[in-house]
């Protein structure tokens, strides 16, 4: 119904749609790397991210101020919010000022669709087709100068990994390439080998890793979760498998996974954060001690459950964010429902882009909630479950309610009775209370439009807003 609805809005926004935005997973859509705006774009942030922390944040500052000048003129949502509230949007000029407008959750968004739509202007928009983002849909009007913009800050960061546009890249995809369900495909326009991770399967691995070896590809791009089984096969079976450099994105990528993917594959791991529709976005330079925000496309605030900035090393909040280049949907200090640890510390690179996220544990669907109402962080299990020599790509742990957990486990050795009978145990004592705990193993694990989710909560989801401190 969203979907459908986000996309009777687009259609119905007064504009002409120009060139294709999709998601990071396309580093560049075809013809992109001949538009200009794309070079002259990438030519900016290639030169911005040395420039001083001072100097992004007046940045940031510059663009916030024609951000809520338009949003105050526009965009229905945000003018009634200004009226209602007493605001004026002339007094929202720097980032501490954000704080006096409220978070907007998925909730919130799903409920005033229409009213997110600017009116009483035209603006030229590219079509947006990347997926379903945390349920909310794909089809988010988006500028065109700012689809671009977002391919220009992928392709820094592939940079900024070694890669140089063009090179010969492995893509671990969630797509059948042909009605056979082929496994494997070829662009060679873009010098792309695309790989179905849906049929990343046992059976399947070694033919797999015979492909993607015969490539000669120097760099590889993919879910962590898909790259974890492929590193345990590399490893288990000692195949030589030599890249410059793993660029990963849209899971938590753990320690451990990190370590054994570096591994296998003879690369370091250079992990990125965004969404499938303009919002925020990080990534990790050479050294990958936290994330670097890219400063000049949108602002990240971590907030704590009682609304306040979470800006104390360590500290754990919400991941809200804020666009600046994308006026066709404005979205001011979203709630994305992930869950990031705050840095704030310079890094050793000397980019002046900040370090808010050390690290993203996960999302806050991802927070289990034991009986006596304690939150369990995702990071826990996944450290329990590595004492047990079970990677986070082989296990799925799911919250049905307060007292009853169901786990999933891949066929392998860990998977013997006694094991499982240790693992339940040490399980219950985490949660706390009694526990019931069922485990099945199982060949695969479903996966959400391609993610794996090692760790989840199935109930208390109907209402977004429902994840308050107990």
């Amino acid at each position: 119904m969203i979907r459908a609805s986000l996309h009777n809005l687009y259609r119905q926004a007064k504009s002409t749609t120009v060139g294709v935005a999709r998601s990071a997973t396309a580093l560049m859509p075809s013809g992109l790397h001949k538009k200009r705006s794309f070079w002259r774009h990438l030519k900016f942030l290639r030169e911005s991210q040395w420039m001083s922390p001072e100097w992004h944040i007046e940045y940031q500052e510059r663009q916030l101020k024609l951000l809520m000048d338009f949003a105050s003129k526009h965009v229905p949502f945000y003018i009634e919010i200004f009226r209602t509230d007493g605001i004026d949007s002339d007094t929202i000029r720097n980032l501490d000022d954000l704080a006096r407008l409220p978070i907007i959750s998925k909730s919130t968004l799903k409920n005033n669709l229409h009213r997110f739509l600017p009116t009483g202007t035209k603006l030229d928009l590219a079509s947006h087709d990347s997926g379903r983002v945390s349920d909310v849909a794909s089809g988010f009007p988006v500028e065109k100068e700012a689809a671009i913009m977002e391919k220009a800050l992928v392709a820094r960061h592939w940079e900024n990994c070694g890669y140089e546009l063009g090179q010969s890249v492995i893509y671990l995809t969630n797509h059948s390439f042909s009605k056979e369900h082929e496994p494997h495909a070829h662009d060679g326009v873009h010098n792309r080998h695309y790989f179905d991770v849906g049929l990343l399967t046992a059976k399947n691995l070694s033919e797999y890793c015979r492909k993607i070896k015969a490539t000669g590809a120097d760099f590889i791009f993919g879910y962590p979760s898909s790259l974890e089984i492929l590193a345990d096969f590399i490893i288990q079976w000692g195949i030589e498998l030599d890249f410059h450099g793993v660029m990963s994105a849209w899971e938590v990528l753990t320690d451990t996974a990190r370590e054994k993917i570096e591994t296998a594959f003879g690369a370091k791991v250079y992990d990125w954060y965004g969404f499938s529709f303009p919002a925020a976005s990080m990534g990790q330079c050479h050294y990958c001690e936290g994330y670097h925000l890219f400063s000049e496309y949108g602002i990240l605030e971590l907030v704590d459950f009682d609304g306040n900035l979470a800006a104390e090393k360590g500290k754990v909040g919400r991941i809200v964010v804020t666009n600046l280049t994308n006026h066709a949907m404005p979205l001011i200090r979203y709630d994305t429902g992930d869950l990031g640890i705050y840095c704030g510390e310079p890094c050793r690179c000397g980019r002046g882009l900040p370090r808010i996220v050390e690290k993203i544990p996960g999302r806050a669907q991802d927070l289990l909630i034991s009986d006596d109402g304690r939150y369990l962080p995702p990071a826990s299990f996944y450290a329990l479950f590595s004492e047990f020599g079970i990677p986070a790509a082989k296990f799925q742990i799911i919250q049905n309610d307060r007292k009853s957990f169901s786990v999933k486990l891949i066929q392998g050795l860990e998977c013997r009775d006694e094991i499982i009978g240790c693992l339940k145990k040490a399980l219950a004592e985490q949660i706390g209370g009694d526990p019931e705990i069922g485990v099945e193993v199982v060949d695969r694990i479903e996966t959400e439009n391609g993610k794996m989710r090692s760790v989840t909560r199935k109930f208390d989801l109907i209402n977004e807003d429902a994840l308050q401190p107990v």
